[in-house]
């Protein structure tokens, strides 16, 4: 008798390991933060399931979307506040070979019908709803998982910039200036800007056979009104601005004499018109940071009266620079 059951328990014991095994959960994970990767994978390695899906998960600002694909190529997709609840609603999924707010596939053609669709680790991925969500960023759905990781962020420029420049130009010109952004709508900015420029010049002087030596500094402040283009991370930037000058003037006085030698200085303001034009690009991933470079060209026309030489100076030209600018997002 002891043998009989020792045989029926045997055989019992074999029929048993040859039962089908219920498979291991095969959720692959493509895209994830890598804390709510930890916080979902640690929630499905004690979950069994039925269904194979490959799933995408989105931050957004409702909390994080989520794509899963199983095997028969039926999508599923849901927002949920947190990783927790990311883990196990992809594990009801995951359990469920049919469960309810999947999108099935087209019935293909039996003359097309190959298998499964699958979309291929690494492969391209386009979200299934016509509608995604508020929050997930413009391209964060497309380009290839093979990082396994979080989506490369789609970093959005700033509309308003603070920049800084310095300048060269004729006469021995030189400059300093900064800008900021005030207002920034569709490509337009208005800001304001404030300068300083320097340059020394020669002018001669025929009625009263005299040469004179100038050293001009120009203080300014002026409202701009700039047009920006972009394409890729290059730009085109370009516009006009309008102000007030005050300027100082020193001055040598040489007589073709040599013994005629005279110095004076004088301060004036006058209006001040510039136009500028700007070839930039972006520095760096931040989309923060831009270097550009152009010329510019200014008018204003002021007379100073010079002590010390009982003389009239007028400055009645433009002046042309080029500028190179860095500039930083605000």
């Amino acid at each position: 008798m002891r043998a009989v059951i020792f045989i029926v328990l045997v055989t019992a014991a074999r029929a048993f390991a040859q039962l089908p095994q219920e498979a291991a959960c095969e959720v692959a994970v493509v895209r994830a933060p890598d804390d709510a990767r930890a916080t979902i994978e640690q929630i499905l390695a004690s979950e069994h399931c039925t269904t194979s899906l490959q799933v995408r998960v989105i931050p957004t600002t409702g909390g994080l979307y989520l794509i899963a694909t199983d095997d028969h190529g039926r999508v599923r997709e849901r927002v949920v506040p947190d990783a927790t609840s990311a883990g196990v609603l992809i594990a009801s999924w995951s359990a469920d070979d049919g469960v309810a707010g999947s999108i099935a596939p087209p019935a293909p053609s039996p003359s097309t019908w190959q298998g499964p669709p699958r979309v291929p680790y690494g492969d391209t991925f386009h979200p299934p709803s016509s509608v995604v969500p508020e929050g997930v960023p413009e391209g964060a759905l497309d380009g290839d998982d093979t990082d396994a990781g979080e989506p490369p962020p789609n970093v959005p420029r700033p509309k308003r910039f603070l920049a800084f420049g310095v300048g060269l130009g004729a006469n021995s010109a030189y400059g300093i200036r900064a800008e900021v952004d005030v207002l920034a709508h569709a490509g337009w900015t208005v800001g304001l800007m404030g300068f300083l420029t320097g340059q020394t010049m020669r002018v001669d002087d025929p009625a009263k056979f005299q040469t004179l030596d100038a050293q001009v500094v120009d203080y300014g402040a002026a409202v701009t009104v700039r047009r920006i283009v972009r394409w890729a991370d290059w730009h085109l930037r370009f516009g006009a601005g309008l102000g007030v000058l005050a300027s100082t003037v020193n001055l040598d006085q040489v007589a073709y004499s040599a013994t005629r030698v005279a110095r004076g200085s004088g301060t004036a303001a006058a209006l001040w018109a510039e136009g500028a034009v700007f070839l930039g690009h972006s520095i760096g991933e931040t989309k923060k940071w831009e270097l550009e470079i152009g010329p510019t060209a200014s008018y204003a026309e002021e007379t100073w009266d010079i002590a010390d030489t009982m003389s009239t100076l007028t400055r009645q030209a433009g002046s042309f620079q080029v500028i190179a600018q860095l500039r930083r997002g605000l």
